[in-house]
């Protein structure tokens, strides 16, 4: 079962998804796709590490999350974030063929749990810089294709998890 919750910039998304995975069996597995370049996000990390229990195993994807989801085949997966996936892919120039991949491995997803956790963008107002609109373009039509397939979406505001579907 593939799931995506998306919600705004500290909308309690995260907290959502670790509650879900709570749900499935174990073993559970914390993919990360954020690297901190900044105190501020090393600090946010540092938070998110201590919401979960520290047997929850946690593996850094980079760019290539979706091999490091066929590696996890079968498990129960929450990967935090997309958005920092899809930025990092985007700066990379491999976009196109990682997002590609992505959908083809979720499309096939049969055993296992995934939790997909990605920022809402399209609520904020219209980009004036290329680069940033293209982001959230890219970020919207990725979230469109995954709620295509996915079996729940979720969007959390104010800590209120929402089903869309």
């Amino acid at each position: 079962m593939v799931e995506l919750i998306l919600g705004g910039g500290a909308s309690g998304k995260s907290r959502f998804a670790l509650e879900r995975l709570c749900l499935f069996p174990e073993p559970a597995v914390v993919v990360a796709t954020g690297v901190a370049h900044d105190l501020a996000f090393r600090e946010r990390i540092e938070r998110h590490r201590q919401q979960r229990s520290s047997e929850i195993a946690v593996v850094e994807s980079g760019v290539a999350l979706a091999t490091t989801l066929r590696s996890l085949a079968g498990a129960t997966v929450l990967v935090d974030s997309l958005d920092f996936w899809a930025f990092a892919a985007l700066q990379a120039g491999v976009w196109s063929q990682e997002r590609a991949a992505l959908v083809e491995v979720l499309s096939q997803w049969r055993c296992g749990h995934v939790l997909l956790v990605s920022q809402e963008m399209g609520l904020c107002p219209v980009a004036t810089e290329t680069m940033t609109r293209h982001f959230v373009q890219s970020l919207g039509h990725l979230h469109q294709q995954l709620a295509a397939i996915c079996h729940h979406v979720y969007l959390v505001v104010a800590g209120l998890p929402q089903t869309l579907k």
